[in-house]
Parts: structure tokens; C-alpha cells; sequence
């Protein structure tokens, strides 16, 4: 019996542990602050905040804003209207390149759904710096807005030395956000059928 209580504390303290350590320096996981800071996305913030974060707290993603993280990350995440939300972050920390994906089951225009899918995985530097060195050239460069009723949101993020930035794009048909999110989707190995690359 000793053994059972002693063992439920230990769990319940490291729980307790790692929920104080995911909210220092950030707001709660529940709220949408916790994916991105006010005012991010502009006119329409509190509904784009809201949207998203709902997408990638389905996906458990981690905050890419708030907290401490030594190293680099970049995050794409895809939105398609009636397709499943995908997300593919890349990172490297002490020159160790990771990345890791997450699609649901649900459509990125509604309910996000259910894990369908995870990938996480080493990258070769190569790897890496075809898409540090994509994403440094580009610079989170926002096309004029353009908007419509159907289509997919590309939200692009990154965290390097110089601080945190992020960018979305309405259904890009070319461009570099276009070639920057097929190249993470690449890296992760995620293909993706014509009539739902959109």
C-alpha cells in the first residue's frame, strides 16, 4: 500500500512539475496567447488567433512564441478548408535537426479532430540548411492579402536568434510560401494528392 501512495506522489509531482514549467514565462496552454502574441495577425486577430490555436492545441504542438528554447525552429501549418490540419516543425538545437509532423483527422476549416498521424524523426544537415537557408532568404515576406471563401491558410512561424516572427498566407499558387510549405511537407515525407494540394 505504501508502495501504491509512494508511486501516485511521485507521478502527481512530476505532473505538477511540468505543468508549472510549460506556463513559466507564458500564458495558460488553453488560452489563445499561448500560440501567439496579440495583434499578430492584424484586423482580424482574435478570430485568426482563436482559429489556429484551436488547430494546434488539437495537435499538441508546443508554443513557438513564449518560454525558453535554445536553438532554431521553423513551423508550417496547414489549414485546408475540408483536407486534414497538418503541421511540420523543424528544429535544431546544439546541431541536432529534428523534425516532426502531426496530421488530424478532422478538416482544417472545422473540428481539427483526432491524431491520424505523427512523424518524428532526425534530419540530416543538409536537410536542415536547405530550409534554414529557404526560409532566411524569404523572411516571412507576406504577399498583398488576398482572401477567399474555400481554400487553406499557410501559416508559417519561425524562432531563431533574432526573435520570433509569423506569417499567413491565403492559398498560395506560387511563390516562395508555396515552394517553403512543399519543402517541409518533403522533409517530413508527407505526400499529398493533386486535388488536395491546395
Amino acid at each position: 500500500m505504501k508502495s501504491i501512495i509512494l508511486t501516485l506522489f511521485l507521478v502527481l509531482s512530476i505532473l505538477s512539475a511540468a505543468a508549472k514549467a510549460e506556463v513559466v514565462g507564458c500564458p495558460a496552454r488553453s488560452s489563445d496567447d499561448y500560440y501567439f502574441r496579440p495583434d499578430t495577425f492584424g484586423m482580424k486577430d482574435d478570430f485568426i488567433r482563436q482559429w489556429y490555436s484551436e488547430q494546434l492545441r488539437a495537435m499538441n504542438e508546443p508554443s513557438m512564441w513564449c518560454g525558453t528554447t535554445a536553438g532554431t525552429e521553423y513551423r508550417f501549418t496547414w489549414l485546408r478548408t475540408f483536407h486534414h490540419p497538418v503541421v511540420v516543425r523543424v528544429t535544431n538545437k546544439g546541431n541536432v535537426a529534428r523534425v516532426e509532423a502531426v496530421e488530424l483527422d478532422g478538416a482544417g476549416g472545422y473540428e481539427p479532430g483526432k491524431e491520424l498521424r505523427r512523424v518524428s524523426r532526425p534530419m540530416t544537415m543538409e536537410d536542415w540548411l536547405s530550409i534554414q537557408n529557404t526560409m532566411e532568404t524569404w523572411g516571412l515576406k507576406a504577399p498583398p492579402e488576398r482572401n477567399g471563401k474555400d481554400g487553406s491558410e499557410w501559416i508559417f512561424e519561425q524562432r531563431t536568434a533574432q526573435g520570433y516572427g509569423a506569417v499567413t498566407i491565403w492559398s498560395p499558387v506560387f511563390g516562395p510560401a508555396r515552394a517553403i510549405g512543399e519543402l517541409f511537407l518533403s522533409k517530413a515525407g508527407i505526400a499529398v494528392p493533386p486535388r488536395e494540394n491546395y
